[in-house]
């Protein structure tokens, strides 16, 4: 089956893994390499070893396969560039985590930050304090993605910040929810109502707890496919943060739901495949607003 024909449906596993990249080598290459890393926005966990005769290894964790696939891709060709600055060879080894696995390693690197002007998001287990004018988000990634680690997750929050900051709390709609991190910090920033569905159960649940934990209740969330949204209303402010293959797939379900003079954000999307996602929406309308890179994923801003 054709991926731009694959139901949205088929892209989201009915039990949540996480996605492993190891790279093992000695110490002191792979501290140059955690620092040579994060200069450029991509973070890594150094895990040291217990005991002598073990390397070192830095932890990388991605929320799909693909995307791992993309950023081992990513990393072979950064480790060749940068082999005159490290000591020794660097493998990079894939894997696949249990669930269980995949809640524990995150409390190893998810601290709290600042991710936009008026914006910071911060794990429920840590107690860091912002200045006033900053809302801050509070969740537990569970078993759905979104922490604000994330390039997309980030750049869809600084599009929503500055659309606020200029316009104002709108009616926002989040398209593919996970976490439920979009909504609650557009819900933060003041904005009502708050609408938002994924078609992944454990969303759901993980919503309803990081919803909680910031003290919010007036939101209304439910269960479908972005392919075939049941909503009759538009919003203002939309918001999708998927993959291309379900974005080329469920575009037509989704753009009924932008209201006249509205904005989208659509993000998701690896840099390369950026312009056909632009093509797709300006041949139904939309202008590009504004756009931005993190690392190799794009995010763009259109206005109906």
């Amino acid at each position: 089956m054709n991926d731009s024909k694959r139901p949205y449906s088929t892209y989201l596993p009915q039990e949540r893994y996480i996605w492993q990249l190891a790279l093992t080598g000695q110490e002191r290459s792979l501290g140059i390499l955690w620092e040579l890393l994060e200069a450029i926005g991509i973070e890594s966990t150094l895990v040291t070893p217990r005991v002598a005769q073990q390397k070192a290894f830095l932890a990388l964790y991605l929320p799909s396969e693909r995307e791992a696939q993309a950023m081992q891709q990513r990393l072979h060709e950064l480790l060749e560039s940068w082999s005159d600055m490290l000591d020794d060879e660097i493998t990079i080894e894939l894997a696949r985590l249990e669930n269980r696995e995949w809640q524990e390693s995150w409390k190893d690197f998810f601290h709290a930050e600042q991710v936009s002007p008026h914006l910071a998001v911060r794990p429920s287990w840590e107690d860091v304090r912002f200045p006033p004018e900053i809302r801050v988000i509070s969740l537990d990634p569970g078993l759905s993605f979104g922490t604000g680690k994330h390039g997309t997750t980030r750049a869809c929050l600084a599009f929503i910040d500055k659309i606020i900051s200029e316009r104002g709390p709108l009616p926002v709609l989040d398209v593919g929810c996970g976490s439920g991190i979009l909504s609650i910090g557009a819900a933060l920033l003041g904005c009502h109502p708050v609408v938002l569905f994924d078609f992944d159960p454990q969303a759901m649940i993980a919503v309803r707890e990081n919803f909680a934990c910031n003290g919010l209740d007036d939101y209304f969330l439910f269960m479908a496919d972005a392919g075939r949204i049941p909503l009759a209303q538009t919003f203002p402010l939309v918001c999708a943060n998927l993959e291309t293959p379900i974005i080329e797939a469920c575009y037509p379900s989704i753009i009924k739901t932008v209201a006249a003079g509205g904005y989208l954000i659509v993000s998701g999307i690896l840099h390369p495949e950026s312009n056909r996602v632009i093509s797709l929406f300006r041949d139904h309308g939309f202008s590009l607003a504004d756009q931005t890179r993190i690392d190799e994923w794009w995010t763009g801003l259109f206005r109906l």
